[in-house]
């Protein structure tokens, strides 16, 4: 069962209905600071999951399974979400049936000064999951150069 609050707003809880085999359960040994975005793709019956790594640069991952037992074909991308773990947000992923494609929008946080600054929304597609497009920025906020802290309407994530 999972219950989500975002401030005031609470969604309802939501339960499966039915009984999780547990011998289906797969480690991967990855690590996150977030948790993974997770799509199926019908026209390659894959199920394609993307996560940050805990490189310096908390890097982009891809990895896809057909059965979602076994996952291979781990691609590690030349993207970073931050250079700081407590900046990194998590990100997202769909599956756009008219392409077809798979699309990944993550958030890279500008850690130049040390902390959480700028944030830039960007969204990357692949029509594989192994080769992904050049990223292409969505909107960006200003870089904040006060280090005492900047307005909040400058940061859409980190602490």
């Amino acid at each position: 069962m999972v219950t989500v609050s975002t401030g005031s707003i609470i969604f309802p809880s939501v339960a499966a209905r039915w009984a999780w085999d547990s011998s289906t359960k797969v480690t991967l040994g990855e690590r996150s600071y977030q948790g993974p975005a997770v799509v199926w793709d019908p026209g390659l019956v894959k199920t394609f999951m993307a996560w940050t790594g805990i490189d310096s640069s908390h890097s982009l991952n891809v990895i896809s399974s057909s059965d979602m037992k076994t996952w291979s074909n781990k691609v590690t991308l030349s993207l970073g979400a931050s250079t700081i773990g407590q900046c990194v947000d998590s990100l997202d992923m769909v599956y756009y049936p008219t392409s077809p494609s798979i699309y990944i929008a993550y958030n890279q946080v500008d850690t130049t000064f040390g902390w959480c600054n700028a944030n830039h929304i960007y969204v990357i597609y692949s029509n594989d999951g192994t080769s992904f497009s050049p990223p292409c920025l969505v909107t960006s906020t200003p870089v904040c150069t006060n280090d005492q802290g900047c307005a909040s309407e400058n940061q859409m994530s980190g602490p």
